[in-house]
């Protein structure tokens, strides 16, 4: 021990490292130890409340293929080798329209299209019917479509064990059959069919359903974008009031019986799984494979410096920023009132990038910043889906009332109980929609939107639908003289 001591005395440089060394190393097995429990305590009293932390334990049990709508040859395809989509119009980047500039869809261009496609062998005088003629070619997948009525359920062969890099192949599938139904619903509508336009909503709304148990954030956005197409195409038959009474119906309650805030809480439920096992990845997995995964997720920023130091982080910094994830996802969670059908924005989230700060403190908590800026967008697109949904429900009551009555009502509160069970409640402040009938025949209908004010439903054509002060339906009728 003596000598020990003379050596520390002659060599105080080397002694001083020596020190330092072991209490780095000494801090670094405490912070590993301490954020380890921590880690394992959230684990037991999560599951406790039932919350799965794991992608695969999303996993569904199997379906037998007689009731598996996924199993239809048409979507079959999309898991093949080489990934087939039997219901893509090719080359297509057509037009449907636009409802906030006033631009209607042009039948002459999609005639034209069908026949360079060589759908239809000549073009006549009347574009719509050759339109119609031209959807004859996707006649069998239709048909196989239509299974939708024998096959209640739907589970697709995902493998969640892929996590990050599971393949969603289907979904590209999806978005054509909306567009396919959309279009085939249009000229229906415009040929004066509106049994036959209702049928094609229908199977548009499939491709809404048969998504609906899906575990990743993508396949909610799919759903919404799926509805985004059918809301458009069911609007430009309401503006042309080419609905019939019986279809209105009908269409109201299908929309009623969708529960998107149960959607949106089971999206963040999958999410949170799914980021955990992108952060239980970037602990677990060797030097290169950890710089794959920042690849992958795309965190470099600029250059590799952000990757470099990625690679040299400890193992509990890592697993500080999952359990802030998971308080996140939590907080995300408990702000959903499902009984109400609908969320609490005002419900404090302290676990979000916005309660950071500070330049270290963001950077500490880089995983958290990554991953749930796509989470907190995802929240303002279903508060968007949920307006525009409502927004549907009463413009079909407000037409149904029409052509009962002969005028729009004067305010919404004459729709229930006869056009509706109940008046949905603007998603933003929970108040009613604001409404105004006006004498040449039309209405005006919206929600505040985003900043919560009344902007006065105003539409500024050089904006997107989605970047309007207020969320404003577009789809009234036209003023009559």
């Amino acid at each position: 021990m003596r000598k020990l001591l003379l050596w520390f005395r002659s060599h105080p440089s080397l002694s001083l490292l020596g020190l330092v060394i072991a209490l780095s190393a000494g801090l670094h097995f405490f912070f590993q130890w301490r954020t380890e429990r921590r880690w394992e305590r959230y684990c037991t009293e999560a599951r406790a409340r039932g919350v799965k932390l794991d992608l695969v334990e999303w996993t569904p049990p199997p379906i037998p293929d007689d009731q598996n709508f996924a199993m239809i040859p048409v979507l079959k395809e999309a898991f093949a080798e080489g990934g087939k989509h039997p219901l893509e119009l090719p080359g297509e980047k057509l037009s449907f329209g636009s409802a906030v500039k006033g631009e209607r869809m042009n039948w002459l261009t999609w005639q034209a299209y069908f026949k360079a496609q060589g759908f239809i062998a000549e073009a006549t005088d009347d574009p719509v019917r050759d339109c119609l003629r031209a959807l004859d070619r996707f006649a069998p997948q239709f048909q196989q479509w239509s299974e939708w009525r024998t096959r209640p359920k739907s589970q697709f062969p995902l493998d969640l064990k892929l996590g990050s890099s599971l393949p969603l192949p289907h979904l590209t599938t999806f978005q054509h059959a909306s567009r396919l139904f959309s279009l085939r619903m249009r000229a229906h509508l415009a040929l004066g069919d509106s049994a036959a336009a209702y049928d094609d909503f229908r199977d548009g709304l499939q491709a809404y359903l048969a998504l609906q148990n899906e575990p990743t954030t993508i396949d909610g956005l799919v759903r919404i974008s799926v509805m985004a197409v059918l809301i458009h195409a069911v609007g430009c038959g309401l503006q042309d009031q080419a609905w019939a009474e019986a279809d209105l119906r009908k269409i109201e309650r299908d929309i009623a019986a969708i529960r998107i805030w149960a959607d949106y809480r089971h999206t963040m439920e999958c999410e949170h799984a799914f980021c955990n096992g992108i952060a239980e990845n970037l602990i677990r997995a060797s030097l290169g494979a950890r710089l794959q995964v920042v690849k992958d997720l795309e965190m470099m920023g600029p250059g590799y410096a952000a990757a470099f130091v990625v690679l040299l982080l400890p193992d509990w910094v890592l697993r500080e920023n999952q359990l802030r994830l998971n308080r996140y996802y939590d907080e995300a969670v408990a702000r959903v009132d499902l009984p109400g059908e609908h969320i609490d924005q005002d419900r404090p989230m302290p676990s979000s990038p916005g309660q950071l700060k500070g330049v270290m403190e963001n950077r500490y908590f880089f995983l958290v910043r990554s991953l749930i800026s796509v989470s907190e967008s995802v929240e303002q697109k279903y508060f968007i889906f949920d307006a525009r949904m409502s927004m549907l429900r009463i413009a079909c009551a407000l037409e149904e009332f029409r052509q009962q009555k002969g005028s729009f009502p004067a305010a919404l509160e004459e729709l229930p109980p006869a056009f509706l069970s109940a008046l949905p409640i603007d998603p933003y402040n929970h108040a009613p929609f604001h409404y105004q009938r006006a004498t040449a025949g039309t209405f005006q209908l919206y929600s505040v939107g985003a900043n919560r004010l009344d902007d006065h439903g105003v539409v500024d054509p050089s904006r997107s639908d989605a970047k309007q002060d207020d969320e404003i339906w577009l789809y009234s009728p036209a003023a009559t003289r």
